[in-house]
């Protein structure tokens, strides 16, 4: 009965980072231009001494990142504002991630790509995915060591909203 494995999630980068520069918005310090997908594309600090700022972040602001934190905006002739050039993926939720982390990582994706697909055109994703979300439940119940809390006491606990069956 001891043969719970414990499940370690890191925090991707960009998660980090996203923290630490709302942290910076909520007190003041920086304030970030964001695209309609919510990226930042530029930034400037808020103080108007240059392009950098070092301190500690206020009691207020405490949460992933405490301390002292120094901020440095690069911009053209050392001024205030920053141009974001770099691009990233959109942040995935941890629910993916934990998916995408175990041994059903492809079915997943599977079952992802035709809901999307099913949204995209207008249609019911119930009846287009059918097959991709039976192939993802035999996988997680194929492996119950890393999918197992998902379901709570196998099938006894259901899944509540799939319906039907083997047929």
């Amino acid at each position: 009965e001891e043969e719970e494995e414990a499940v370690i999630l890191v925090t991707p980068a960009w998660e980090q980072a996203e923290s630490l520069w709302r942290q910076l918005e909520a007190v003041g310090i920086l304030e970030l231009e964001r695209d309609a997908e919510a990226l930042p594309v530029a930034a400037r600090l808020m103080h108007g001494g240059g392009g950098r700022w070092t301190g500690e972040l206020p009691p207020a602001a405490a949460g992933a990142v405490a301390g002292r934190v120094e901020v440095e905006v690069f911009g053209e002739g050392g001024g205030p504002a920053w141009e974001v050039r770099a691009t990233t993926a959109a942040p995935e939720c941890g629910f993916c991630r934990f998916m995408k982390g175990g041994p059903c990582k492809a079915p997943f994706e599977a079952w992802e790509a035709c809901i999307e697909a099913a949204r995209g055109n207008g249609e019911d994703f119930v009846e287009l995915c059918g097959a991709a979300t039976l192939e993802l439940k035999r996988c997680t119940d194929e492996h119950p060591e890393y999918y197992g809390a998902l379901g709570g006491e196998g099938e006894a606990a259901g899944g509540g909203g799939e319906g039907g069956g083997e047929g």
